[in-house]
């Protein structure tokens, strides 16, 4: 997709971003992120992992403090590529985190169904960013760490239709699009072109985001 110039977050916003974001916008920080009841990041304390349980809104407003917005979802697919024409940038197990991988062990978990317990018996668990390889253009945990909010309203078939250049999303609707795969996701997930949709009010503990602005020419 043909576009104005951008430039994307090298990692997702880290908690340690975010916890200067609350404390200079007197907002709180979320609950501790649990994988059952397992803590993930108890006291959020682990300033470089993942910023996680943040709603659509938290993501929008932590970008306008930092001098952005969220990526439209053709920004963030145009980024992710990177110019390759694949289902992804690399070798999977090199350039993201996922289900199979990001525990104590490699598991398979090749089946959608039926492996949430040996997911949280293997420890898995999101990871600090900027671990794995990045694409061609330096950008860190695309397909994988955790999933990512973009900007745009979720609108079947809208993209079968959209104007070629920077389409930004149906004018409305009831979900916002959620981009790429996650420490909790099968390996499926991490592809390129793989979409979701959440409610824009709800948070999960493999949901992050990343922040977008414009190129300075």
């Amino acid at each position: 997709t043909e576009g104005a110039a951008f430039c994307l977050d090298l990692t997702e916003v880290t908690v340690g971003a975010y916890k200067r974001f609350v404390t200079q916008t007197g907002r709180s920080m979320p609950p501790e992120p649990k994988f059952g009841t397992r803590e993930l990041n108890p006291g959020w304390r682990d300033a470089m992992q993942p910023m996680v349980y943040v709603t659509w809104d938290d993501a929008v407003a932590y970008c306008r403090w930092a001098g952005g917005q969220l990526p439209t979802e053709a920004e963030w697919e145009y980024a992710a590529r990177a110019g390759s024409r694949g289902a992804r940038y690399g070798e999977l197990d090199a350039i993201a985190w996922h289900g199979g991988n990001s525990g104590r062990v490699r598991i398979d978990i090749s089946s959608r169904k039926g492996t949430m317990g040996l997911r949280a018996e293997n420890d898995n668990r999101f990871h600090p960013v900027g671990q794995k390889v990045p694409n061609a253009f330096r950008l860190y945990d695309m397909l994988g760490n955790v999933r990512e909010w973009v900007a745009d309203w979720s609108g079947e078939g809208y993209y079968g239709a959209s104007e070629p250049r920077d389409p930004r999303g149906p004018s409305g609707g009831e979900a916002r699009v959620v981009r790429g795969g996650s420490w909790n996701y099968n390996p499926w997930y991490a592809r390129v072109s793989v979409r979701g949709r959440s409610q824009p009010g709800i948070s999960f503990h493999f949901l992050g985001f990343r922040c977008v602005r414009e190129a300075i020419p």
